[in-house]
């Protein structure tokens, strides 16, 4: 009957699995966006497109898919967490 309940490292609120399966869903849904952004890239790179434009699609997919994969192995909780400054 004794269960021990997983509390999370941050707080004393007991640790959800759902949390975990949501941040899991956002986390392939942002590569999932990424790896699309990757390939209308290469679509339009055989089209007349600006230079500057394609680099920039090509970062923000990289980044895209990158946070995703952060946020999907469950090392951030958001993709764009702001710090704690003000105390712990």
């Amino acid at each position: 009957m004794n269960k021990k309940i997983k509390l999370d490292k941050n707080s004393m609120v007991p640790k959800s699995r759902n949390l975990k399966k949501r941040s899991s869903f956002k986390g392939i849904a942002l590569m999932i966006l990424g790896v699309l952004m990757f390939i209308f890239g290469l679509i339009f790179q055989l089209s007349d497109i600006n230079v500057k434009v394609l680099i920039l699609m090509y970062l923000i997919a990289f980044l895209l898919i990158s946070q995703g994969n952060k946020i999907r192995k469950g090392l951030k909780k958001e993709l764009f967490e702001i710090p704690k400054i003000w105390g712990s």
